[in-house]
């Protein structure tokens, strides 16, 4: 999908994230990317479709790359985390780890 139909998102800050290279996954806790206990921090990534996600951004950069929801981990009564996948396949992050602190 082009960028003509993407909305605009909050954009998590990397250097809040731990990389480990030997999974390609990121992971961060909630209270760390300032994310407040009631927050909806996943949304819409595009007005034409129903994917839904998160965006990261580098400063250094400035690249952003977003993640789609794709699983939640979860003990059927509290989530424990949120996992994401990258919509970008070039991208080196594989996955992303959000865990509900």
């Amino acid at each position: 999908m082009s960028k003509y139909n993407e909305l605009p998102m909050r954009e998590l800050d990397l250097t809040k994230f731990h990389f480990d290279p030997k999974t390609a996954t990121m992971s961060a806790e909630v209270s760390d990317l300032g994310i407040s206990p009631n927050e909806d921090f996943i949304k819409p990534i595009y007005n034409d479709a129903c994917d839904v996600g998160i965006a990261v951004r580098s400063d250094l950069t400035g690249r952003v790359e977003k993640f789609s929801f794709i699983d939640m981990d979860s003990d059927g009564e509290d989530v424990h985390g949120w996992w994401f996948a990258p919509v970008n396949p070039q991208c080196r992050v594989k996955r992303v780890l959000i865990i509900n602190d």
